[in-house]
C-alpha cells in the first residue's frame, strides 16, 4: 500500500494579521482599475520629469549612457554554418554595413537618425515603461530603401470603450494562446475631443506574414503581462515628497534672507521727517478713528522698519536648513538609486567623498545595468529592424546569398546576425585598461576585433585597414612602426 503524501506547512510572519501587519491587505485590481492606475502613474511621472530636477536627471541618465549617439551593428555571419566560403561571407558583411550606413541617417518618418530612434526607445522605456513604434514602407525621394519607423506615444494604445468584454487587454489584442496579434491606437484629436469608441481607433496587426508592423517593447516582470511599467513607479511618491520638501526649505531660506530689521523708537516722531523732508519713509493708515504711522527705510532685499512704542518684533532664526538636512536628502537619493539599480554616485553624478576604489566599483555595478539595457535594445527592436532592412536590401540585389529565397528565409537570422555596440563604458584608469587588453591579445585570449569594439574605436575592419595603411605609409617614408608599451615592458623585464 503506497504511503500518501503529507504537508508540513508552518505559519509565516508575512501573512500575519496582527501588529504592524494588521491593516495590510493588498487589493487585486480589475482590468479597468489597472488601466486607470497605469495611466495615472504615467501622468504623474510626466509631470515629475517636467518639474522636478532629480526625476529629470534620472530619466536622462539612462538613454545618454545606454544609447548615447546610437548603437551600431557589426555583422558577424557564420559562413561555415551557412555553407559559404569566407570571402563571400566577408563581402556580404561589407555590403550589409553599406546598406545600414545608407539607411540609418533617415530611419524615421520625420527624418531622425536611427540612433535618435533608439534614444527615444530607451527614454520611453524609462519614462513610460514601454515603447511603441509603427513600421512603414514608404517611398521617399532621394532614399533607396523604403523601410521607415515611426515612434508614437504609448498612451495612444488603449481598449475602446465598446470592446471592454473582448480579448483586448489594455489596448493589446491577444489570441487564445495569449499571443499579442494586434494593437488598438486612438486617432489624433485634431482639436476635437474624440470618444473612446472603436470607430475612433486604428486596429493594426502586429505582424503581416513574417514582417513586423508594430514594435511594442517593454521589460516583462509578470508571466501574463501585455503592457510595460515604468521603473520610476516605486519612486513617484518619494520624488514628489522630496521636491515639496526642497521647495519648502528653499522658500524658507529666501524668507530668512530677506528678513526685515525692526527698531522700536521711544518717541512717536520720525527722526527722518525731522532731519530732512523724506516723507516717503512714512506710511499713515487710519482705521476706526485711530491713526497709525509706520516708519521704514527699505533696503534690497530686506528693510529696516522703525516701529511705534510698545511694538516689539519676534525675530526669525536663520538656522535653516538644519544640520540633518544634507544627510537626510542623501539617504533619500540613495533609496532612489536602489530603486533603479544604479549606484548613487553614478545615478546622481555625485563623487563628493567617494574614494577611487569606491567609484570604480560603482561604475562597474552601474555598467552591468546599462549593458543589460543596451543588449535589450540591440537584440530586440534594433535587430528586428535590421532584419527587415537586410531583407529589403537582398530583394533589391544589394548583396548576394546563394540558395535562393528558400535558403534566405530559412536562414535569415544567421544571415542577419550581428552585434550591437555603442559608446564604451569608460575607465578611470584608461592606461591600465588598455594595457590589460594588449596583454590579453598577446596571450590569445582576446581578439583585436573585440578590443576595438569594446573601446568604441569604430568598425574593427575599417580600423584594421587604416592601421595597415598607416604602417605601409610609415615604412614608405622610412618611419619605424611604433612599439607597444607591453613589448617595451617585456623587453625591460627580460
Amino acid at each position: 500500500r503506497p504511503l500518501p503524501p503529507a504537508r508540513y506547512d508552518y505559519s509565516r510572519r508575512a501573512a500575519a494579521t496582527t501588529g504592524s501587519l494588521r491593516k495590510w491587505s493588498p487589493r487585486r485590481l480589475q482590468a479597468d482599475q489597472s488601466t486607470r492606475q497605469r495611466e495615472s502613474i504615467v501622468s504623474r511621472i510626466q509631470d515629475l520629469i517636467g518639474s522636478d530636477y532629480h526625476a529629470a536627471g534620472v530619466v536622462q541618465t539612462f538613454p545618454i549612457t545606454v544609447i548615447g549617439d546610437g548603437l551600431a551593428p557589426y555583422p558577424s555571419l557564420d559562413g561555415e554554418m551557412l555553407g559559404i566560403d569566407e570571402d563571400l561571407a566577408n563581402d556580404t558583411e561589407n555590403a550589409q554595413r553599406r546598406v545600414f550606413a545608407r539607411w540609418s541617417p533617415a530611419a524615421d518618418t520625420s527624418g531622425r537618425r536611427f540612433g535618435e530612434v533608439q534614444f527615444l526607445w530607451e527614454r520611453c522605456l524609462v519614462q513610460f515603461g514601454e515603447s511603441l513604434t509603427l513600421v512603414q514602407m514608404k517611398r521617399t525621394p532621394g532614399r533607396r530603401y523604403r523601410l521607415r519607423l515611426r515612434v508614437i506615444h504609448p498612451s495612444r494604445m488603449k481598449t475602446p470603450s465598446d470592446k471592454k468584454q473582448s480579448n483586448i487587454i489594455d489596448g493589446v489584442e491577444v489570441n487564445d494562446n495569449g499571443q499579442p496579434i494586434a494593437v488598438w491606437i486612438k486617432r489624433t484629436d485634431d482639436g476635437v475631443t474624440l470618444t473612446d469608441n472603436s470607430k475612433n481607433f486604428h486596429r493594426i496587426d502586429i505582424m503581416r506574414g513574417h514582417r513586423y508592423q508594430v514594435l511594442h517593447d517593454f521589460y516583462c516582470d509578470d508571466p501574463e503581462q501585455f503592457r510595460g511599467r515604468s521603473m520610476l513607479e516605486p519612486l513617484v511618491k518619494g520624488f514628489k515628497d522630496l521636491s515639496d520638501f526642497l521647495d519648502a526649505e528653499l522658500v524658507s531660506s529666501v524668507v530668512t534672507a530677506a528678513f526685515s530689521i525692526f527698531i522700536e523708537m521711544p518717541h512717536p516722531t520720525n527722526p527722518f521727517d525731522v532731519a530732512q523732508n523724506l516723507s516717503n519713509f512714512s506710511d499713515t493708515e487710519t482705521s476706526n478713528g485711530t491713526t497709525k504711522t509706520t516708519r521704514y527705510q527699505r533696503l534690497d532685499p530686506g528693510a529696516i522698519m522703525y516701529g511705534n512704542t510698545g511694538e516689539k518684533p519676534h525675530a526669525i532664526t536663520a538656522n535653516r536648513p538644519g544640520a540633518t538636512f544634507e544627510p537626510f536628502v542623501h539617504e533619500l537619493k540613495k533609496a532612489f538609486s536602489h530603486g533603479v539599480g544604479v549606484p548613487y554616485p553614478v545615478l546622481f553624478h555625485d563623487v563628493d567623498g567617494i574614494s577611487h576604489a569606491g567609484f570604480r566599483s560603482a561604475m562597474l555595478e552601474a555598467w552591468r545595468v546599462f549593458s543589460y539595457r543596451r543588449n535589450h535594445i540591440g537584440r530586440g527592436n534594433s535587430q528586428k529592424t535590421y532584419n527587415m532592412l537586410m531583407e529589403e536590401a537582398w530583394l533589391m540585389g544589394d548583396f548576394y546569398i546563394p540558395g535562393g529565397p528558400t535558403f534566405f528565409y530559412e536562414n535569415q537570422d544567421a544571415i542577419c546576425a550581428c552585434e550591437w555596440y555603442g559608446a564604451p563604458k569608460g575607465d578611470i584608469e584608461p592606461y591600465k585598461a588598455i594595457k590589460a587588453d594588449l596583454l590579453a591579445h598577446e596571450g590569445n585570449v582576446k581578439t583585436q576585433e573585440r578590443i576595438i569594439l569594446e573601446t568604441g574605436s569604430g568598425n574593427p575592419k575599417a580600423v584594421i585597414r587604416q592601421i595597415e595603411k598607416e604602417k605601409k605609409d610609415a615604412i614608405a617614408r622610412g618611419i619605424a612602426p611604433a612599439q607597444t608599451q607591453t613589448k617595451k615592458d617585456s623587453e625591460l623585464a627580460g
